[in-house]
C-alpha cells in the first residue's frame, strides 16, 4: 500500500540509523496493521519518516523491532543480529512453545543518482499493491521513500524494509525473521536475499555486526511465508 507523506522530508544520512528491540512504539507518519488467514500473529509496519518500526504482538508481549535516526543510547546499524528470547523477550532458558528466534540483516548501497532513481521505482513497484506491504513517499521528493514488506512463514514471520537516502546516494536494505515455538532453535543471521528485492547497486558496504550478547530485547515474539492469503490494516 503506498501512502503519500505530508510530512516534509528531513534530510538525514544512512549513518544516523540505529538498531534496537528496546524502544516502545514511536509516533507514526503512516501504519498499517496485518492478520493472517491461519491466525497467526498480529504484525504492525510503521513507516517513522526515514526509518521504520515493525511490531510483532502475541498475547505475552510484543517484540519492537526499531531501525531509527532516534536520540539517546543505541546501537549503530549492525550488519548481523541473533538473539533467543522468550515470551516476556529475555534471553533466559526458556519452554520451548515461548520461544522464539530473531534475526536481523542489513547493508547499505551507494548508487549513483540514476541508478538509485531506478531502485526506487522497483521498490514502489514492488510494495504500493502489494497486500502485506506499506511504502511511504515523502512530498516532492520521490527518491525518498520508507518501504516495508512482509512474509508470512509456517514456522514464523519475516520481513524487509528499504530506506532511501537522495541527497546522500544510499539505499539502506534490512531484512528481520522470528522462528517460533519448538521450531525456534537458534534462527542464526540471515543472508541478504537477491530474489525479493531490486537488484544490488554498485559500492555496497555493510554495517558494522553486533555481538550476540548487545541489546537485551524486550517483548515477546511469534510469527510465521506469506501464504497469498490474509491481510489487514
Amino acid at each position: 500500500m503506498l501512502r503519500p507523506l505530508v510530512t516534509p522530508y528531513a534530510d538525514t544520512r544512512s549513518t544516523d540509523l540505529t538498531w534496537s528491540l528496546d524502544r516502545p512504539p514511536l509516533p507514526a507518519l503512516a501504519s498499517r496493521r496485518l492478520c493472517w488467514a491461519d491466525g497467526g500473529p498480529r504484525l504492525e509496519l510503521r513507516v517513522l519518516g526515514a526509518s521504520h518500526q515493525v511490531l510483532l504482538h502475541r498475547p505475552q508481549g510484543a517484540l519492537i523491532e526499531t531501525v531509527a535516526c532516534a536520540p539517546g543510547p543505541a546501537v549503530p546499524l549492525p550488519a548481523a543480529v541473533a538473539r533467543r528470547v522468550d515470551a516476556v523477550g529475555t534471553e533466559d532458558a526458556v519452554d520451548a512453545v515461548d520461544a522464539a528466534d530473531y534475526a536481523f540483516s542489513s547493508r547499505v548501497d551507494h548508487l549513483p543518482p540514476a541508478e538509485l532513481a531506478a531502485r526506487t521505482g522497483e521498490v514502489t513497484a514492488l510494495t504500493s499493491d502489494h497486500p502485506h506491504a506499506l511504502i511511504g513517499v515523502f512530498p516532492g521528493r520521490p527518491h525518498a521513500v520508507t518501504a516495508l514488506i512482509a512474509h508470512r512463514r509456517p514456522d514464523g514471520v519475516e520481513w524487509e524494509t528499504w530506506h532511501t537516502y537522495p541527497a546522500e546516494g544510499t539505499v539502506v536494505f534490512t531484512r528481520g525473521r522470528v522462528v517460533t515455538g519448538a521450531r525456534a532453535t537458534t534462527a542464526g543471521t540471515l543472508p541478504i536475499p537477491a530474489a525479493r528485492r531490486p537488484p544490488r547497486g554498485v559500492g555496497a558496504r555493510e554495517a558494522e555486526p553486533v555481538p550476540t550478547a548487545a541489546a537485551e530485547p524486550r517483548g515477546a515474539v511469534d510469527g510465521t511465508r506469506p501464504s497469498g492469503d490474509g491481510s489487514g490494516e
